[in-house]
């Protein structure tokens, strides 16, 4: 927990590189290691893009939200140290970025869910519809997050589960201004939580959308 919390202060100070180096030495110690070049990168995402299917093992994705609770306590931690290093990654270290969330995703569908998994699962649905163009299993994939982030009763991680479904996936299957309600419940679901850092980012968002939709 005192990792997770350094990380997200990282954030808060825009300290984002060094949010990812802290987390790079966090996870060897756990025995995931972090790529560092662009052809260890690549190698490493192809891998990880290879797992999926085998550990979703035919499952639906609305099944998932039944799938076992991991019991591996180095599992957990793994799962809870790429989750909060992801936004380091998107923003400082873009490079490592498909690999933390593909990772994080592999380990919660071949081991089990934590309340971290539903963040793996709704990034995951981010990038199936930003980068494999697949629409569809990405707004189930964030939907199926959500149900999952209320049946384990967390509302640590709810608000940015709602942020990334109504800022960056749900307005590709709905008129985008059905985004509107859904950021506002992440914004307030972020101040229930003390959760400031994806509440700054709620806050000027939701602002970039109003201006997207064009109402006065």
């Amino acid at each position: 927990e005192a990792i997770c919390l350094r990380l997200k202060l990282y954030q808060v100070a825009g300290l984002y590189r060094e949010g990812v180096g802290l987390a790079e030495r966090i996870l060897r110690a756990l025995g995931i290691v972090v790529p560092g070049s662009a052809e260890e990168a690549n190698a490493a995402i192809g891998n990880e893009v290879a797992q999926i299917s085998k550990n979703l093992a035919g499952r639906p994705i609305e099944a998932l939200i039944d799938a076992k609770l991991v019991e591996d306590p180095t599992i957990r931690v793994s799962i809870e140290v790429l989750a909060n290093a992801a936004p380091c990654a998107y923003i400082g270290q873009p490079a490592a970025f498909p690999f933390i969330a593909l990772k994080m995703l592999n380990l919660s569908l071949e081991h089990g869910n934590t309340p971290a998994s539903c963040f793996a699962y709704s990034v995951y649905g981010f990038m199936l519809v930003a980068v494999f163009g697949d629409t569809d299993a990405g707004y189930r994939f964030s939907e199926m997050s959500i149900r999952l982030n209320e049946k384990l009763d967390d509302i640590s991680l709810r608000g940015t589960l709602l942020h990334l479904h109504g800022d960056h996936i749900n307005f590709w299957k709905k008129d985008i201004r059905t985004d509107l309600p859904i950021l506002e419940q992440a914004f307030i679901a972020c101040q229930q939580a003390g959760d400031y850092v994806y509440a700054n980012y709620l806050a000027f968002e939701t602002i970039w959308q109003v201006y997207e939709i064009s109402d006065p």
